[in-house]
């Protein structure tokens, strides 16, 4: 009972019913009435309050008060919710207006009719309440694994760690919606450089696991001149086609630089190169053996 654990811990301390009922702004008589098991189930403000003073386990309380389900991990979104809310001191209707909901949607979260909610939402919820959104997301049901192996994996993932919707997303990286339902499905593995430059910058990923997934040839240690040229221009989202319009030069030359295959590119084709893509000209340079 939640009573016998009151005061046993108030006792250990030494505090008297005054006093305690003096720390958390009740009156001894209810205060007394909770140890004596009188009020099976006070407020969880109350409990709240009694826990933080007395040094107890506030999940203990909450479960000897009915709460929670005891001996249960939380894994529904349900659960999840509902007791992080209740940590807070949150009512439900305060929640809502933080999170950009109505009450009656929230109820229907934490009574479990509303299993998989907007991804805003699930981002709101997890931000008010302390929680893991990864969590918040598997529990409802959402795809969202941290160890991505594949390009639609990670976008996907990152996507809903942002909260954005496919269309949001594709509208703000300037593609249609369906191309990015392609890219998250695994239909379109290799879009073009532009587009994996927009997706790693809107979803805050690294530029090159980005293209490693989608099966770029993308190298972190730049030793030639083939390397340093094509990870410069998948850094700045050119294709082989735009670049070598940019620079003067055919497709299949540029395409010769990027493989490596003993082209001794022309200085002023480096600059070139080195201006569009912001390269040290001196290392290029260095590199051809000029």
């Amino acid at each position: 009972m939640v009573g016998k654990l009151i005061r046993e811990a108030r006792s250990n301390l030494g505090l008297t019913y005054e006093e305690l009922a003096i720390l958390c702004e009740m009156t001894p008589r209810y205060l007394q009435r909770i140890e004596e098991g009188k009020v099976a189930k006070p407020h969880v403000k109350t409990l709240k309050v009694v826990s933080d003073y007395l040094k107890l386990d506030f999940h203990q309380l909450m479960e000897s008060c009915g709460y929670l389900k005891p001996d249960l991990p939380e894994k529904t979104l349900a659960d999840l919710v509902r007791t992080g809310r209740l940590h807070k001191r949150y009512s439900q209707e305060n929640l809502a207006k933080l999170c950009g909901i109505s009450r009656q949607t929230l109820g229907g979260i934490e009574r479990g009719k509303s299993t998989k909610p907007q991804r805003m939402t699930m981002r709101n919820l997890a931000y008010y309440l302390d929680l893991e959104l990864d969590e918040l997301m598997k529990s409802s049901g959402y795809w969202c694994e941290r160890k991505e192996k594949t390009l639609a994996a990670l976008v996907r993932s990152a996507r809903l760690h942002k909260g954005y919707s496919q269309e949001n997303l594709a509208r703000l990286c300037g593609m249609g919606k369906q191309t990015l339902v392609a890219i998250e499905r695994g239909k379109s593995t290799k879009p073009q450089p532009i587009t994996m430059k927009k997706l790693a910058d809107y979803l805050d990923l690294e530029l090159d696991e980005v293209m490693k997934n989608s099966g770029y040839q993308y190298e972190r240690e730049e030793k030639t001149l083939a390397d340093i040229v094509r990870n410069a221009r998948l850094h700045k989202g050119y294709s082989q086609d735009n670049l070598a319009k940019l620079c003067g030069i055919s497709k299949k030359t540029l395409s010769y630089i990027e493989k490596g295959n003993g082209i001794k590119p022309r200085i002023v084709t480096l600059k070139i190169l080195s201006d569009y893509l912001e390269l040290d000209i001196h290392k290029l340079r260095e590199i051809c053996g000029y």
